[in-house]
């Protein structure tokens, strides 16, 4: 799959892999590349529970401006215990992790763990997951 440039603000462009730079620090992210069936998904199987609506499966643009923001303080996150709450697909994570953070990336959909798991190998990062109810 060919990665993508982030371009925009719009959270549901673009999907798939996307290629991200903070500083020198090269990221990427994989999203799911079809919103329609995974909403489709959650239609036939939970038609009637907002919470399992895949809200992850966003690179949401506060996801981006947390980042960025992370990466201004990147001096001090070696050793550094963090927590991301909502995490979605976890750039934030991931990009503190990277930086030596040791990261807990967590999330209410039970579709977000493998997400996470899969943008840490793709950064060569590890970022421990843990479901909230």
């Amino acid at each position: 799959m060919k990665a993508k440039k982030v371009s925009s603000d719009d959270p549901v462009s673009p999907q798939g892999r996307i290629e991200m730079k903070f500083g020198r620090t090269p990221l990427v992210i994989e999203t799911p590349t079809d919103l329609d069936a995974l909403l489709e998904d959650c239609i036939k199987v939970n038609p009637n529970e907002l919470d399992k609506i895949p809200y992850y499966a966003l690179l949401w643009p506060s996801a981006q401006g947390l980042t960025k923001y992370i990466h201004t303080k990147k001096a001090k996150l070696p050793g550094l215990r963090m927590i991301e709450l909502g995490c979605g697909l976890a750039l934030p994570s991931v990009l503190a992790a990277k930086h030596g953070a040791d990261v807990v990336a967590t999330d209410f959909h039970p579709g977000t763990g493998p997400w996470v798991r899969k943008n840490a190998r793709l950064n060569d990062t590890t970022v421990a997951f843990k479901i909230y109810d």
